[in-house]
């Protein structure tokens, strides 16, 4: 579905993704918490868009965004599997892991110096063929998420208007 959807509005496939955002904090801000989470879910055909928003939904207990984002997720999944068949979702699978080692690991056609990341920060500061490097990247990183799942799992209780600031 991503390689149909591509075709038909250009190339420019993050308009998409920027509007799923924005339907979400939009349904999200008006308490229509299930619609929300599929207007989320029309962003996972780029999973590193919709990654921390769907960890923040479960340190949070916000079930029925999370059930929205399944459910929105699942459709897509059953549309693209209708659409391009097997071959297709497997093709564009193994696109994402081929960009995800492109970014991640030390490859040169990289430009490092473009990129505003703590990999990018650590790759520069260390040197790009450097292991500490991509060590250093991860457990920063995961020490990131560790304090704001932290907070995201305590905002329950939080007021309304608290857990927007967070």
């Amino acid at each position: 579905m991503p390689f149909l959807m591509e075709s038909w509005i250009g190339g420019q496939i993050s308009v998409l993704g920027f509007f799923a955002v924005a339907l979400f904090v939009f349904c999200r801000a008006r308490n229509r918490r299930f619609f929300a989470g599929l207007a989320l879910a029309l962003a996972v055909f780029k999973p590193t868009l919709i990654a921390i928003p769907v960890l923040m939904l479960f340190c949070g207990r916000r079930w029925r965004m999370l059930g929205g984002v399944v459910t929105g997720a699942a459709a897509l999944a059953l549309a693209s599997i209708r659409m391009v068949g097997i071959k297709g979702c497997t093709a564009w699978l193994d696109t994402l892991k081929f960009y995800g080692r492109l970014t991640t690991g030390p490859a040169a056609a990289l430009r490092r110096n473009k990129y505003v990341d703590v990999g990018s920060f650590f790759h520069l500061l260390l040197g790009n063929a450097s292991t500490l490097a991509q060590v250093l990247a991860a457990v920063a990183a995961l020490a990131a998420l560790a304090i704001l799942a932290t907070a995201w799992w305590q905002s329950s209780s939080w007021s309304a208007a608290s857990r927007d600031l967070l």
